[in-house]
C-alpha cells in the first residue's frame, strides 16, 4: 500500500484473487480523496458497488452506478463500464469534472491504442488528463504478447519505456518486430526481462501466488481424459472427415471449419461424460463447472437441474448475475454453479466461502482465462485445498489446442513475473 500512494499512477497486477478489488477500495480510504471514477465491464459494476458499500470509510458518499447513455453524472463514486463511456453524453461529464482517483478494472481492455474505449481514457483530450491519479488494475497485463501494454505505458508510464517512445522502436524493442512479406509484423517479444525490471521500478505492483502461497491451501489438478469408445460417440477421425467434407462443400473458412469442430468434440463430450459428471457433483458437496459453448452450458444445465443449478454466461444481466452468486453461495440446496469461461471468471467473489471443487468441462484456449476461472474459488478467503478437474478428450484437437495454449504462459510470465 505505500507504494500504491506514493506513485501517481499504477499497474495493480496481482495475480487473480489476491483481492485486488480490496486494495483498490483502501487507497482510495487512505489517500481521503473527494471522488472516485472507476470503470469496468458492465458485468461487475453490481459487485463493485457492493464491495464499495461494504468497505468505504464514508458511508455518506453518494456512490452511482451508470447504467445508460442519457444518464446524468452525480455521484461521488462514479461506477461506469467501457462501453458507456465512448458516447459522448457520459464521455463530456466524466471529462469535465476533476476526479481524485480512476481506477480501471481489467485494463487489459485497453490494450488496442486505436479502439474508441482506449482513445476515452488515454488520448490527448482522454479522461486520464482530468484524473489526479490513476490506478490500472489486471490480472493479466499480458494477454499475449508485449504490445498491448504500449498504450498504457506512453501515456501513463513514459519512464518504462524510454527511449523507446514511439510506438516502432518500441515494437522493435521488446516485440521483436520486423517487417515480413505481409506488413509490420508485432506479434513477437523480447527484451522481456528488462521491461519486468523497469515495470516493476516505475509503474508496476504485482504479487503471484508464490508470494502468498504459505497462506493459502494446495491446490491438486486432475486431467481427466475421456476415451473415444466405440458406441458412444463417433471417433475424432469420423469427426473430422466428416467436418472436412462439409466445410468443402460450403466453401468456408479454416477458422469456422475449427470452431465447428471444437463445437462438436465438446457436444459428443458431455453427451459421453454426463454420469461421470454427476459422480462427481455427488461426491462433491458443491462444485463450480466451467464451459465454453452456451449449447453446453444448457445441456448440462438441463442435464443436473435436480441437483440445483445456477448458469452465468455473458448474456446473463447484472441483476440476475448477482443473484446467481448470492444463491450458489446462500441456498444449499443448490449444489451446482455453471459458469461461462469468459463471463465467469472475473469479477465474482465469496464462492471460495462455500466450496473448494471445480470442472472444466470444456477449457479455453487463452491460458490467462483459464487462471482467472480457477481463481474463483483457489483465492484469499480459501480454507479447503481446492481440486480442479479437466474434461479432456483424448488425442483430439481440444487436446492439442489446449498444448499449444498452455505453451503461452511462458513469455507472460518472463514480462510480469
Amino acid at each position: 500500500m505505500p507504494l500504491l500512494m506514493s506513485r501517481r499512477h499504477n499497474l495493480l497486477a496481482d495475480e487473480p484473487g489476491l483481492g485486488k478489488t480490496f486494495q483498490a477500495i483502501e487507497l482510495f480510504n487512505r489517500l481521503k480523496l473527494m471522488n472516485m471514477l472507476l470503470i469496468c465491464k458492465a458485468s461487475i459494476k453490481t459487485n463493485w458497488y457492493r464491495r464499495l458499500e461494504e468497505n468505504l470509510d464514508w458511508p455518506f458518499i453518494d456512490i452511482q452506478i451508470v447504467n445508460k447513455k442519457t444518464e446524468d453524472i452525480h455521484g461521488d463514486v462514479v461506477i461506469v463500464n467501457y462501453d458507456l463511456i465512448i458516447h459522448s453524453h457520459i464521455f463530456w461529464q466524466l471529462k469535465k469534472r476533476n476526479w481524485g482517483l480512476l481506477v480501471c478494472d481489467e485494463a487489459h481492455y485497453l490494450k488496442n491504442q486505436e479502439a474508441k474505449r482506449t482513445k476515452a481514457i488515454l488520448a490527448k483530450n482522454g479522461i486520464i488528463h482530468s484524473c489526479l491519479r490513476s490506478l490500472m488494475m489486471t490480472g493479466t497485463p499480458v494477454l499475449s504478447r508485449p504490445s498491448e501494454l504500449y498504450p498504457m505505458l506512453k501515456v501513463l508510464a513514459p519512464q518504462v519505456i524510454a527511449p523507446y517512445n514511439d510506438y516502432w522502436s518500441y515494437a522493435k524493442r521488446y516485440c521483436d518486430a520486423w517487417m515480413d512479406g505481409f506488413g509490420f509484423n508485432d506479434k513477437g517479444a523480447s527484451h522481456t526481462d528488462e521491461l519486468n525490471k523497469k515495470l516493476r521500478e516505475h509503474y508496476m505492483i504485482r504479487r503471484t501466488w508464490n508470494d502468498v502461497e504459505t497462506q493459502l491451501p494446495k491446490r491438486r489438478y486432475e486431467m481427466v481424459f475421456v476415451d473415444q469408445t466405440a458406441g458412444v460417440a463417433p471417433s475424432l477421425r469420423q469427426l473430422e472427415n466428416f467436418e472436412r467434407r462439409h466445410f468443402h462443400h460450403q466453401k468456408l473458412d479454416p477458422g469456422e471449419h475449427l470452431a465447428s469442430l471444437r463445437r462438436k468434440t465438446a457436444e459428443i463430450k458431455v453427451e459421453a461424460c454426463l454420469d461421470q459428471i454427476k459422480e462427481y457433483i455427488e461426491s462433491s458437496g458443491k462444485i463450480v463447472i466451467f464451459a465454453y459453448h452456451h449449447c453446453v452450458i444448457e445441456r448440462l444445465s438441463h442435464e443436473l437441474k435436480g441437483f440445483g443449478v445456477v448458469v452465468l454466461t455473458g448474456s446473463t444481466g447484472n441483476s440476475l448475475r448477482q443473484r446467481a452468486i448470492d444463491d450458489f453461495i446462500k441456498t444449499p440446496e443448490i449444489r451446482v454453479f455453471i459458469g461461462q469461461i469468459q463471463a465467469a471468471g472475473e469479477g465474482i467473489d465469496g464462492l471460495q466461502g462455500v466450496c473448494h471443487n471445480i470442472l472444466f468441462v470444456e477449457t479455453s484456449w487463452v491460458p490467462a482465462e483459464i487462471s482467472q476461472a480457477i481463481a474463483r474459488l483457489w483465492r484469499l478467503g480459501q480454507t479447503k485445498r481446492v481440486l480442479i478437474r479437466f474434461l479432456v478428450w483424448a488425442n483430439s484437437v481440444e487436446e492439442h489446442m489446449l498444448r499449444v495454449a498452455l505453451d503461452k504462459v511462458q513469455t507472460i510470465r518472463e514480462i510480469v513475473k
